[in-house]
């Protein structure tokens, strides 16, 4: 158990040790465990619509907060 956070913890670590600063991505709408993952990695809900959630994670972010509920 924790694989997948472990896996998105350190491709995190490797993007902004390589200058990235900022990484987004999406998932399914339906997909609740991804969802959940995600929000607790830090993770901002940017956007959902049907079928896809979209979010975004920012090199020392502040304060983690939900710009759109889903």
């Amino acid at each position: 158990k924790g694989y997948a956070k472990a896996l998105v913890n350190d491709a995190l670590q490797n993007l902004f040790a390589q200058g990235c600063v900022k990484v987004s991505l999406d998932t399914r709408t339906g997909n609740a465990r991804a969802r959940s993952l995600y929000s607790s990695l830090g993770f901002q809900l940017l956007e959902a619509d049907d079928d896809y959630v979209h979010f975004v994670y920012y090199k020392n972010q502040p304060v983690v907060k939900k710009l759109v509920e889903a």
